[in-house]
C-alpha cells in the first residue's frame, strides 16, 4: 500500500523565491548634509535600473527608504566616495512581514510585481503573427 506521498513535492517550488543575495544585509551609508554614518536593511531591488531599496529605521515610526545603485558603489570601491558599506551582518526580513518595507518589497511578494508589467508584451506578439 502507501500510495500517498505523490504530489508532496510541488509547494516547495511555489516557496522558492528569486531573492537577490543582498536582500536583508546591513548596509552602512553616509550623509554629507548630516555627516554621518547611517546603517539600513536592504529590502528590495528593481530589476528595470538595478537599484536596490535601502530602509532605515525598519519597523519604527519613522520608517524610511531610498533607492541607490550599490553595484555602481561597489564598483567605486572605496566607502570614503561612494558613500556606501555592505556589512557582514544579514537579517530574516521574514520575520518584519508587518513592516511597510516588508510589504512593499517586489522580490519579497513575487505577486506584486504582476500589475501592468505584462500587459505591453502581449499585444505586440499578437500583431506580428498576422502576417
Amino acid at each position: 500500500g502507501g500510495g500517498g506521498g505523490g504530489g508532496q513535492k510541488k509547494p516547495k517550488v511555489q516557496a522558492a523565491i528569486n531573492v537577490p543575495p543582498l536582500i536583508g544585509y546591513k548596509v552602512q551609508r553616509y550623509w554629507p548634509g548630516e555627516g554621518e554614518w547611517c546603517e539600513g536593511i536592504v529590502t528590495d531591488y528593481r530589476e528595470r535600473d538595478g537599484l536596490y531599496c535601502i530602509t532605515y529605521n525598519l519597523g519604527k515610526k519613522d520608517e524610511s527608504m531610498e533607492y541607490f545603485d550599490i553595484a555602481r558603489a561597489e564598483a567605486i570601491g572605496d566607502a570614503q566616495r561612494s558613500y556606501y558599506q555592505q556589512t557582514p551582518d544579514k537579517i530574516d526580513l521574514r520575520r518584519y512581514t508587518s513592516t511597510r518595507a516588508y510589504q512593499n518589497s517586489v522580490v519579497l511578494n513575487p505577486n506584486k510585481s504582476r500589475r501592468k508589467s505584462l500587459e505591453p508584451k502581449s499585444g505586440s506578439k499578437r500583431a506580428m503573427s498576422l502576417s
